[in-house]
């Protein structure tokens, strides 16, 4: 992946303007700068909370392919919305969205019937294969759905449906540890989306529409394959407080740090490496993905003791 060069020099949100500003030129798109600055703003807002440690922009930037303006788009929204980091959603999306939920509180409920000529709404429901009336899992889609339901209300004035349609696979292709196989699933979900809606994407679109949500996906968890181990041990604590709000209050006890350990070490525990990476065709190549699961092996199983170490300590100390 060639390398990035944005500048940097305006802070994050100069680099969003340029990041929207750049990307939109590659599509052919004409905005004016106060467009492009809305946006970037939005952006900005939702994903500069306090509470957002790992699930920040610099994660988003780590994600831009400077070569395919679909996955860079991709990577600015695919995690505006973390509804239990975020406890709800930023007011902006929250008036964008509420339009397409039952209530402003869990459970997080779909609308019962698609409104008339709302092409946005029924595109994200086929390409993630949710229904209307559904509820969403926070560990099945909900942020992904949301994220990318919203990214198509504000981009539509903008983008043509096919460039809707394959920034949003690529979103959806970020719900992560799915079964072996089902980027095929998604493939042949996409053609019907395609044909149903009437997108215009040719069959060879469709392929590299999957390739790119492939490589998208797994370079959203390419941590786990990371040749240093620290990688992963720094992420994984960074997640900690994002997934537990008692240890965002500053002061928490020895026991609610114990639990906050225990889940993540449930969680690595009962993962399995061929969910964590996928592969679609020749992309990655086999060499390439044979490699990703026998570094995400290693790194699991080390993440998993150095865990356990951890938890070990903290229980003595909880106990004294």
């Amino acid at each position: 992946m060639a390398e990035l060069t944005y500048s940097h020099s305006g802070g994050k949100l100069q680099t969003l303007i340029e990041i929207f500003s750049k990307e939109f030129a590659q599509l052919g798109i004409s905005a004016s700068p106060k467009i492009i600055e809305a946006l970037s703003i939005t952006v900005h807002k939702a994903m500069t909370g306090k509470s957002r440690l790992y699930h920040s922009l610099d994660h988003a930037f780590d994600l831009l392919d400077p070569d395919d303006p679909f996955q860079s788009i991709a990577a600015l929204y695919h995690d505006l919305v973390h509804y239990h980091v975020d406890l709800g959603y930023s007011p902006e999306i929250e008036q964008g969205i509420f339009p397409y939920l039952t209530s402003r509180s869990e459970p997080v409920t779909l609308i019962e019937d698609v409104p008339a000529g709302d092409e946005v709404f029924l595109l994200t429901l086929s390409v993630f294969g949710f229904r209307p009336g559904q509820v969403l899992d926070p560990d099945c889609g909900l942020n992904e759905f949301i994220s990318a339901l919203f990214m198509n209300l504000q981009l539509q004035p903008y983008l043509d449906t096919a460039a809707l349609l394959r920034i949003t696979v690529c979103v959806e292709a970020t719900i992560p540890f799915r079964e072996q196989g089902y980027f095929y699933t998604l493939a042949d979900r996409v053609s019907a989306v395609n044909m149903s809606l009437g997108v215009g994407l040719r069959a060879d679109e469709i392929f590299d529409t999957i390739k790119a949500a492939v490589t998208f996906a797994n370079r959203d968890v390419k941590d786990f394959a990371d040749p240093e181990l620290s990688v992963l041990i720094n992420n994984t604590w960074l997640l900690l407080p994002e997934q537990n709000l008692a240890l965002r209050k500053g002061i928490y006890t020895t026991g609610e740090y114990c639990q906050a350990l225990l889940k993540v070490e449930e969680f690595l525990g009962s993962l399995r490496v061929e969910t964590i990476f996928h592969q679609f065709e020749d992309t990655p190549a086999l060499d390439v993905y044979l490699q990703m699961l026998r570094f995400a092996r290693a790194n699991l199983s080390a993440a998993l003791n150095y865990l356990q170490i951890k938890l070990i300590s903290a229980v003595v100390l909880n106990a004294l």
